[in-house]
């Protein structure tokens, strides 16, 4: 009977989630879409997808460092020109170093994985598709850093979703850790289509649940603006 009560409650607050976020839902579903359906009909590499998932993850992750990191009163503390750009310079390479720091422990799983199935960066380098894919990341890393970083002046960095955010992403990304290492090695190359899904499904969940998604993993309850 409590189960049963439990269940009810559970898909009265998916349908509420959907209603609340129709739009949006819709939205990330269908974006989520397309690279599934490029894999499936247009000739699109997973293995490449899932360095792209990667590499979008870290500047992602760099933006929101790099926008808090520009909010530090060290670096509004400059009155001329070259020495709010000299701070400005030193903030993305702390970001940067930071993303780099933390893409070891990240990527490494990912790295073993493409190197069991042989896959080829300089063939990766080759498709058009890729490069373009990661030269819209770097664009898009930097449009998002800009906005975090006036986000988070509005907002007041303890009060700024930088927090949030940033546990979302770590989540979504151990989430395909732990594909990587229960069933992507077992299934060689197919697995790289198992990370595709797995990515693409953790990413809705994070849109429709968000602050659930955020705490999947941890011990400290994390909330929106918090």
């Amino acid at each position: 009977m409590r189960n049963s009560f439990r269940a009810a409650m559970n898909v009265t607050e998916l349908r509420t989630a959907l209603s609340e976020r129709r739009e949006r839902v819709v939205f990330v579903i269908l974006r989520n879409l397309i690279p599934i359906l490029g894999i499936l009909f247009l000739g699109w590499s997973a293995q490449n997808l899932i360095v792209l998932y990667f590499a979008d993850t870290l500047g992602a992750m760099w933006a929101l460092v790099t926008g808090l990191a520009l909010n530090f009163p060290e670096a509004q503390l400059a009155t001329t020109l070259w020495g709010r750009v000299k701070n400005f310079g030193m903030m993305l390479f702390v970001g940067g170093f930071l993303i780099a720091f933390m893409a070891i422990p990240l990527g490494m799983p990912l790295l073993i994985y493409l190197m069991m199935v042989q896959w080829s960066w300089q063939s990766a380098l080759a498709d058009n598709d890729f490069v373009f894919g990661l030269l819209l990341i770097v664009a898009l890393a930097f449009v998002g850093m800009f906005r975090q970083a006036q986000e988070i002046a509005r907002l007041t960095p303890e009060h700024s979703n930088v927090k949030f955010d940033f546990s979302i992403l770590m989540t979504r990304w151990v989430i395909i850790l732990l594909l990587i290492y229960l069933l992507a090695f077992f299934l060689g190359p197919w697995g790289a289509y198992l990370l595709v899904l797995g990515y693409a499904g953790a990413t809705v969940a994070s849109e429709i649940f968000p602050e659930r998604f955020a705490n999947l993993f941890g011990r400290e309850k994390i909330k929106r603006g918090g």
